[in-house]
């Protein structure tokens, strides 16, 4: 018999590696911390699943798939079975689980977006497991079954790591209505496109993507039985902000075994290697920056990083035996390898990884390609993309690294001569994309097979860093000379008590404007737009994106908390439901709000009630509040 008492669910939706040191491929620190994590479902993301080294990793014997368990619940991806003695694929983890609670079941399903050949695993197509004999005999099992009353669960809950209006939730909503009626609730957790919607797809179902890096906890309640009583909230993933929304004050937030996890993390980070001082920043370059700002740290990769590796393939070309030197060096790729800040101070192991959560490998793509054909292969890259303009492009340059170029030099045409001939270079994860843009084009590609990889992305930032930023050995007190760092020996050593909180950079509070979607499309939504502002072309995220890069270095006593929150985990979900079997109503209350954040202005929560629906049935506006939750829920 259900009882009052209603259910309350935590979920991840995937993407937990990549962000931190911690993250990294393969990520052999961060099981021992997320385990800890009290979840009761989880689904896989892509980032899991482009490294095999990683994957394996996590599916080693006793490591964080076998910790989950069958709370992984994964309908569409199999992987190879090593325990059986012929090859074959099984599901990585459950294609499904009933949840049962105080107020009823729910059925829980897993999907991953149409994942294509970068994949290390099988990811079966959606659209094919729809037809598939164990899916629908979850709905067709009983010929006895002719009400909803009568089946094994009360709702449905699609754990979807793909846009919160992909086609593919389309397809999954319309299929699920055609079993169960119009009536019985199917609530759809999205996620991969790094944005905070709430879509509703009709009275008794929505979708609900809460945010990217986890700078958003996700909170989401309804009744089952009333419609349209979806309430969807963004709590901003600091410890400020989580304190106020549970109603107690933040120095009183910290519990027993939060402050033990805290220390955990701390002493990983000294373990792994994580807080190895690599230099002294100059300053704070934003991530979310324009690049027609100095800040930017785009900017910087583009202008200063990249030009230094161009400058050494310059150095190499030497001249031919009929004396005309080579052509020179050019790079393209797609403005997204940088995703958090920079700031001015000790720069750790950890801080250039948050910076460059995912490397990738510098690889020569082409030679003896005329300067307009770059600009046709850059115009192309852009092609399908709103802005326009998402593509970055670096070339060497003979002025000091230290130069400030004219932002003219980092949008079309970036320099480029017409009629100069140029070696083309790129980032392994743009091959297929630019490959495909030259063969469009006719200009010859070099095969991927046989494509070159010299330098890492990420080793190019260390390198950088240890030559342009050198540490001074005190805390980088050489910030404060005329001379800046740049005379000092080169120190690299274990960071123990020159930057006290390393990593802390990594803490996130989020001052970002309404969230909205800004890509309807089931692409990553990572992409840099262009605004004009004033007559000039700024190259910016998307609005959803900047408030997570708006943290403060400094940390205020809690930067052990927020780098774990910040860093771990793609997205999380409360799923808050109040089940019943009969049509009967008075419990399912939603929590009361407060109008203001007491104390601190500068916190937002976006709440977006069905009522503040968009064209597209997205919301698309709303009030800012933090909510009181009860205690019974919480």
């Amino acid at each position: 018999k259900a009882s009052n008492k209603p259910d309350l669910y935590f979920v991840m939706n995937g993407d937990f590696i990549h962000g931190t040191f911690l993250g990294a491929d393969p990520p052999h620190y961060l099981s021992g911390i997320i385990e800890k994590m009290p979840y009761d479902i989880v689904t896989i993301g892509d980032h899991e699943l482009t490294n095999a080294d990683s994957l394996a990793v996590l599916r080693e014997p006793g490591g964080l798939i076998d910790e989950w368990g069958d709370r992984l619940i994964t309908s569409n991806v199999r992987v190879d079975d090593s325990s059986a003695s012929s090859s074959q694929v099984v599901p990585l983890g459950q294609k499904y689980k009933i949840l049962n609670g105080n107020q009823g079941a729910v059925l829980v399903l897993g999907f991953l977006y149409n994942m294509g050949n970068e994949a290390v695993v099988t990811v079966e197509k959606v659209e094919d497991v729809l037809q598939q004999p164990w899916f629908t005999s979850l709905f067709t099992d009983s010929s006895s079954i002719t009400t909803n009353e009568e089946r094994a669960f009360d709702v449905i809950l699609v754990m979807a790591h793909m846009d919160v209006q992909d086609e593919l939730v389309t397809l999954l909503h319309t299929t699920l209505r055609q079993y169960v009626g119009s009536d019985m609730t199917i609530q759809f957790i999205t996620g991969h496109t790094h944005i905070r919607a709430h879509n509703m797809l009709d009275q008794y179902s929505s979708s609900f993507e809460a945010g990217r890096y986890l700078d958003t906890v996700g909170y989401l309640s309804f009744d089952p039985q009333t419609a349209n009583s979806t309430m969807g909230s963004f709590i901003n993933a600091n410890q400020r902000s989580l304190a106020q929304s549970l109603g107690v004050e933040e120095n009183a937030y910290s519990t027993k075994d939060g402050l033990a996890l805290s220390d955990y993390i701390q002493r990983t980070l000294d373990h792994s290697g994580a807080n190895e001082v690599v230099g002294c920043s100059d300053g704070r370059y934003r991530a979310d920056g324009y690049l027609n700002e100095t800040d930017s740290l785009m900017r910087l990769y583009l202008e200063r990083v990249l030009p230094s590796y161009l400058n050494k393939q310059d150095a190499k070309k030497g001249t031919h035996s009929h004396g005309k030197k080579t052509e020179a060096h050019i790079f393209v790729q797609y403005l997204e390898s940088v995703r958090f800040d920079l700031f001015p101070s000790v720069v750790t192991m950890n801080d250039i990884y948050t910076a460059v959560p995912q490397d990738g490998a510098i690889v020569k793509i082409g030679h003896s390609i005329p300067g307009h054909a770059i600009l046709n292969i850059v115009q192309q890259m852009n092609v399908g993309n709103a802005t326009n303009n998402v593509v970055g492009v670096a070339m060497e340059s003979s002025e000091p690294s230290s130069q400030v170029k004219p932002p003219s030099m980092l949008l079309p045409p970036y320099g480029v001569q017409n009629e100069s001939i140029y070696t083309l270079h790129t980032l392994s994860q743009n091959v297929v994309a630019m490959q495909d843009a030259m063969i469009k084009l006719n200009v010859p590609a070099i095969l991927t097979s046989s494509t070159k990889t010299t330098q890492s992305m990420r080793s190019l930032w260390i390198d950088f860093v240890k030559r342009e930023w050198a540490y001074d050995g005190n805390d980088c007190q050489c910030l404060q000379d005329e001379d800046g760092c740049q005379i000092n020996t080169n120190y690299t050593v274990a960071s123990s008590g020159g930057k006290s909180e390393a990593g802390s950079s990594t803490a996130a509070e989020d001052h970002g404007g309404a969230a909205h979607i800004t890509d309807t499309s089931s692409s990553k939504g990572s992409h840099p737009t262009t605004k004009n502002q004033g007559g000039a072309t700024h190259i910016a995220n998307t609005p959803a994106s900047k408030g997570s890069h708006s943290g403060s270095k400094e940390s205020n006593g809690a930067s052990n908390w927020t780098v774990f929150w910040v860093t771990i985990v793609a997205c999380a979900v409360f799923f808050s439901i109040m089940l019943r079997r009969s049509r009967r109503r008075g419990y399912s209350t939603p929590p009361v709000r407060r109008s203001e954040l007491d104390g601190s202005n500068d916190l937002e929560l976006q709440e977006y009630p069905p009522a503040a629906s968009g064209a597209y049935g997205v919301s698309a506006g709303g009030g800012y509040s933090s909510p009181a939750m009860r205690s019974t829920v919480v």
